[in-house]
């Protein structure tokens, strides 16, 4: 049987740190089977990119989030509209990449909220992991603000 690393990486999805985080999430939910979600994650890029969106390896844990959640792709147009009103507000257009996370990450967490379809087990880790991206973009932006106002 051809582990989930090999069927992502068959798929399309580049190998690296994102892609096994990807896999990660996906073992997340042990009653859907690993093929599932990988055609899940690559419905879903394949609509990102028809949409206008670049899919870099950065966004793999997100689109793994979407995954989980079973039609969601009918979001996308919601979050493209999020990340797109992001990209142009003052505060959130200088880091593009991050508006489409924080985007997948609002709809992510409204769909966990609002469905008795997801147990509770899944939720909590859905959410630790939500959390952890979140932890991951603000250190990521806070050292980029040192390096940027120590260059000055």
């Amino acid at each position: 049987m051809i582990g989930i690393i090999d069927q992502l990486d068959q798929n399309g999805f580049r190998k690296g740190n994102d892609l096994q985080f990807l896999s990660h999430i996906f073992t997340i939910q042990q009653d859907v089977d690993a093929s599932v979600l990988v055609d899940r994650a690559k419905r879903l890029t394949h609509d990102f990119k028809k949409m206008g969106l670049r899919v870099k390896p950065m966004f793999y844990p997100a689109i793994g989030l979407l995954a989980l959640i079973e039609n969601s792709s009918k979001d996308i147009e919601t979050i493209m509209s999020l990340y797109y009103r992001f990209n142009t507000e003052k505060q959130f257009r200088w880091k593009k990449d991050i508006n489409f996370i924080i985007a997948t990450n609002f709809i992510v967490r409204d769909k966990v909220e609002n469905t008795s379809l997801i147990t509770t087990g899944i939720q909590t880790t859905i959410e630790t992991i939500i959390q952890a991206q979140q932890a991951a973009m603000i250190a990521g932006v806070t050292a980029a603000a040192t390096a940027s106002n120590s260059g000055s």
